[in-house]
């Protein structure tokens, strides 16, 4: 045990310098915020879901995984930063995906450094909703396209580009602040989903952290554990998903534009679960899934807001971050000569489910699919400890299991003058679903997941337990500790191009809205648009009032459009991609769906139209409105 903890102690990289006595001193307090649509072409394979029995749907943004061809909830990214000056900062950088992986992480670093003249390395927390509905096609290589899709270079080029916009944008917004923090429970959104360990358990642990600038919050975070898994892959959607839908309902809560980024935590044994609220009366049909998104999003924004309201705010907050990397193989993990045979790593590996009794699965991993050599699991990852106006916190590469995750946080607790901490997960990295050792040999689908076996969990632990006790310490570097080398890129010159089709009559109304609706109708409009790799056209509702046509707006001052959860649009091509995948001349018909009452806004009666911005492949955006439709009781 003594060997495999000082392997452990050699393993870890600091990238922290001794402090000096001269260096400088938390300044003023500063935040700004910013949120960025990902330019992604409806039509991508998303990514998240088991590769066994997908439907098929074809489309030339897809290959292994179906196509979509459904919007709900535009994917986007949203960056909130904060400064005490250089040393004293943190920038939070969400995306409506799966995961972060290290290798958009540093390629966003990279680029956001060629723009400011600053590596933000310490400061990036760098984080994803988990949504399965999310593109997928941004890793590169071996197994990786059985689970993300076949990597395409100009699609990550475009991510690494609008994260950059994203934390470019947060920067240049950033002005005097304060900021709140609280822990807060939200006990009815989730429930534990994982069987095979016989144990019902829940952690409703949820923190909430608000920028105020000027007397007004501008920017919120909400730190909750739950699964971004409402819409089924069959439903061939592009979704922020469940995440998105609580960022936006919290929106609403506010009587003015904030942006708010959900940071997913644990959550790889949690699933979303419909909170009890009352049925709403009169409400419009939607697809599968949107109306509980709708509640989990009401729920929650009923407890940030109480939250928020009794914050106590500070303007000198104590905010610090280091990151730290680690090797993770199987002999930095410490498997024993004989143990866990998949040099290079495995996943997949998979049994039964048994509910009814403990299971311990000795031959589990005969079952695992490995690695190739030429394409192997990660072999090194990224944890980032700090502190936030009181807080400590951690994040952590991938989907923790919830009885791992309180193992975490204990451990760090377990400190003088750490109390309360805060576990962002799905940052930094991925390393897949980590599990205590004894829970990953019950089987299912979370320990199907890991892609280091039984010991990846509790070594994953252990380094964050010396990253966090270092960074407690006085700074002074232990013999032994040296920087390994960055993750290699992904190479920009292998994998798919896309070309986009030809399109026919791009700009005309498809088809016009009926003449009336009633209140529990879904109003309809299409036009031809593009193909989808110029972007999605937006559409804008709008009512006449005294004559003039003026943008509806919501609650909190945002115009309603099909970008947000208050709208669904599909595309449908002709001749159909079932029709020909053959590159040719397609006429796009982009059609958007409106329900009239919703829990997010139900429209009083009166006269409304669509005004659609629609992209197109010469660069500019064309306007086009529908004609007018009455809303009646």
């Amino acid at each position: 045990m003594l060997r495999r903890a000082l392997v452990l102690l050699a393993a870890l990289t600091f990238l922290v310098s001794c402090p000096e006595p001269d260096e400088p001193q938390p300044g003023e307090f500063v935040a700004g915020s910013a949120a960025v649509r990902m330019q992604v072409p409806l039509g991508i394979a998303v990514t998240g879901n088991g590769f066994f029995g997908t439907p098929s749907n074809p489309g030339p943004y897809a290959d292994r995984y179906p196509a979509t061809e459904r919007l709900h909830g535009h994917p986007e990214f949203v960056a909130i930063a904060m400064s005490r000056g250089e040393g004293f900062e943190l920038i939070f950088l969400r995306s409506d995906m799966i995961a972060t992986v290290q290798q958009l992480r540093e390629a966003i670093l990279a680029e956001v450094e060629a723009r400011t003249g600053r590596n933000y390395d310490h400061a990036l927390i760098m984080g994803a909703t988990h949504t399965h509905s999310g593109p997928g096609r941004f890793i590169q290589g071996g197994l990786f396209n059985l689970i993300a899709d076949y990597f395409v270079p100009q699609h990550y080029a475009a991510l690494v580009q609008a994260g950059a916009d994203a934390v470019e944008q947060a920067l240049a917004d950033m002005g005097p602040a304060e900021l709140g923090y609280t822990l807060v429970q939200a006990p009815d959104a989730h429930g534990d989903r994982r069987c095979e360990d016989l144990v019902d358990y829940s952690n409703d642990q949820t923190a909430v952290i608000a920028v105020r600038k000027g007397g007004e919050v501008t920017a919120a975070i909400v730190n909750y554990a739950i699964h971004g898994t409402v819409v089924d892959l069959d439903e061939f959607t592009m979704s922020q998903d469940v995440s998105g839908a609580i960022e936006e309902f919290v929106e609403l809560g506010f009587d003015h534009p904030v942006d708010v980024m959900m940071i997913n935590s644990w959550a790889a044994d949690v699933s979303p679960s419909t909170p009890p609220l009352p049925a709403l009366e009169g409400a419009s049909e939607q697809p599968p899934g949107y109306a509980n998104m709708e509640t989990i999003g009401t729920y929650m924004s009923d407890v940030v807001h109480g939250a928020i309201g009794g914050l106590e705010w500070t303007a000198e907050p104590d905010i610090r971050a280091t990151t730290y990397r680690y090797p993770i193989d199987r002999i930095a993990i410490g498997y024993e000569p004989g143990q866990y045979q998949f040099e290079w790593g495995a996943i997949y590996c998979s049994r039964d489910p048994n509910c009814e009794e403990l299971t311990h699965h000795a031959d589990l991993e005969d079952g695992c699919i490995p690695f190739p050599e030429n394409s192997p699991a990660p072999r090194q990852s990224v944890v980032t400890v700090g502190t936030i106006a009181g807080a400590h916190f951690t994040t952590w590469a991938g989907e923790a299991g919830t009885l791992l995750a309180e193992e975490t946080m204990d451990n760090m607790r377990a400190h003088a003058g750490v109390d309360d901490v805060l576990f962002f997960g799905y940052s930094q990295d991925y390393l897949g679903y980590a599990l205590q050792e004894e829970d990953w040999w019950y089987a299912g689908y979370e320990a199907s997941g890991s892609m280091w076996g039984s010991r990846q969990g509790e070594y994953m632990a252990r380094i964050q337990a010396l990253a966090f006790e270092h960074w407690l310490g006085d700074g002074e570097e232990p013999p032994g500790f040296t920087q390994p080398d960055l993750v290699t890129p992904f190479d920009l010159t292998d994998g798919e191009v896309w070309e986009a089709e030809d399109a026919i009559g791009a700009g005309a109304v498809s088809a016009e809205p009926d003449a009336t609706y009633a209140l529990d109708g879904v109003a309809t409009y299409a036009i031809i648009g593009d193909d989808p790799l110029y972007g999605t056209p937006v559409a804008i509702l709008q009512r006449q009032v005294d004559g003039e046509w003026e943008d509806v707006l919501q609650s909190n001052g945002v115009r309603r459009d099909s970008d947000g959860y208050g709208f669904w649009v599909e595309l449908n091509p002709d001749p159909t991609y079932e029709d020909t995948t053959d590159h040719i001349p397609r006429t796009f018909h982009w059609t958007f769906h409106l329900p009239i009452t919703t829990r997010s806004m139900a429209l009083e009666a009166g006269t409304y139209r669509f005004d659609t911005e629609i992209p197109l492949s010469t660069g500019v955006t064309v306007s086009t409105a529908s004609g007018a439709f009455e809303v009646v009781p």
